[in-house]
């Protein structure tokens, strides 16, 4: 009989000493920070990334520079003192609102299931664009108002399912992966400033609450759901189906133990209500180093994996240090690994360097038809060399190399080898 991991089991004392410990950064927010007078300086630097299948890291440059762009934009013909009227600063809000939910499906559809189905390389006939809950929730709320769906080859399609490989699964999780991807991109870039600004944050929201609104609206009746075809892919290759829908979202319940969550939500009120346009990101302080962890889910081709995402800040260097755990009802192993990412890791004149590492343990990979399925665990890793060149004042390129053993790593391809990036940063004064 399966036992349920501790996640599983935890009981609703524990669950809310978790969410008191983690109420002391909002507390620390509340009283060290006046949003009124918090400074904010604009990102002047803009990075644009692309590797060879237009992955969720390079890409999330990208959407973090077309965001920023727009503000600007924003910020230039539409003074505070317009957005002094109810109107206006709701109509910009709704406006925002509806870019991010674009650039969120972007991130989900193009750069996640787009980017593992040209891994593969196959095909993408196109993507569709659609109201969800008939676009009023972006009028009012944070939620988004917009959907979208990958449109793959029909006859890779038919081709692919006939394999029954791991394939299916992880074109599956990728959209959700792209958006955990992108929020902990946004956060990491801007940690080190300790604030972001309401319409960054709304994107944030969305980005990081995508695979929790996702379980939370699965229905049968929903065109493509997501969810319910990653659960119906592992009952298919397991022939079980000791994962169903009420397992992800009580697991999904630890999205809500996070005080940033609750601040983005704040942001877009506070602005419409209170005019309020910086907010900080709540964070743990001793002398000069900062700390903030984020607790989730994430979906993996084996099953539920959760996360613990460790933001650092020790002056001008940041540091997303990960954990990730899971226990799958079709393996008698636990399964997990360790990554760590930097941001300004070590500066000299013109030049920047920055590292990332993983370290995993986990099930093969069945990638091909003549891959069997095992209840045994393997190592794998990655390590990647991340370098900027400042030319002049206004440009710097970029420089990336990566190589991944086989294995399963958010955004990131799944079969071994090298992986290449390059780009650009402009530099101006906003």
């Amino acid at each position: 009989m399966y036992t349920l991991p501790t996640p599983y089991k935890a009981s609703i004392s524990k669950y809310l000493l978790i969410f008191l410990l983690l109420l002391i950064p909002i507390y620390t927010y509340a009283i060290d920070t006046d949003t009124d007078t918090l400074k904010h300086t604009p990102l002047t630097e803009k990075s644009f990334i692309l590797d060879h299948y237009g992955s969720p890291y390079a890409t999330a440059s990208w959407l973090r520079g077309s965001r920023n762009l727009l503000n600007e934009l924003e910020d230039k013909y539409i003074s505070d003192r317009a957005k002094d009227k109810f109107f206006i600063r709701w109509s910009t809000l709704v406006g925002n609102n509806l870019c991010n939910d674009l650039l969120m499906l972007f991130a989900h559809e193009v750069n996640g299931h787009g980017f593992r189905q040209r891994s593969f390389k196959k095909r993408v006939d196109g993507y569709e664009l659609f109201l969800l809950f008939g676009g009023i929730t972006s009028f009012f709320t944070p939620v988004n108002g917009l959907g979208a769906i990958t449109h793959y080859n029909i006859f890779d399609e038919l081709e692919e399912r006939f394999t029954h490989t791991d394939k299916e699964l992880l074109k599956i999780i990728a959209g959700n992966e792209a958006n955990a991807v992108l929020a902990n991109e946004l956060l990491l870039k801007n940690f080190k400033a300790g604030s972001l600004d309401y319409r960054n944050y709304n994107l944030f929201f969305k980005a990081f609450t995508n695979l929790l609104g996702y379980i939370v609206i699965a229905d049968n009746i929903i065109l493509g759901d997501d969810i319910l075809h990653y659960l119906s892919t592992l009952k298919h290759k397991h022939d079980s189906d000791k994962i169903n829908l009420s397992t992800l979202r009580s697991s999904a319940a630890i999205f809500f133990l996070n005080p940033v969550l609750y601040v983005s939500i704040w942001s877009f009120y506070a602005h419409l209500f209170k005019k309020e346009k910086v907010f900080s990101i709540p964070r743990l302080t001793w002398k000069n180093i900062a700390y903030m962890p984020i607790i989730r889910i994430g979906l993996t081709p084996f099953g539920i994996s959760y996360y613990l995402d460790n933001f650092i800040n020790n002056q001008e260097k940041t540091f997303l240090i990960s954990l990730n755990i899971g226990k799958s009802p079709f393996y008698t192993q636990y399964y997990g690994g360790i990554g760590c990412k930097t941001d300004e890791l070590f500066t000299y004149k013109n030049y920047t360097l920055d590292l990332a590492t993983n370290l995993w343990y986990q099930p093969k990979l069945v990638l091909e038809a003549s891959d069997t399925l095992e209840d045994k665990s393997y190592w794998g890793g990655l390590i990647g060399i991340y370098n900027k060149l400042k030319v002049n004042s206004y440009l710097s390129l970029h420089g990336n190399i990566l190589y991944k053993t086989s294995g399963f790593l958010e955004g990131m391809v799944a079969e071994r080898g090298f992986i290449w990036q390059a780009g650009f940063c402009l530099s101006y004064t906003a």
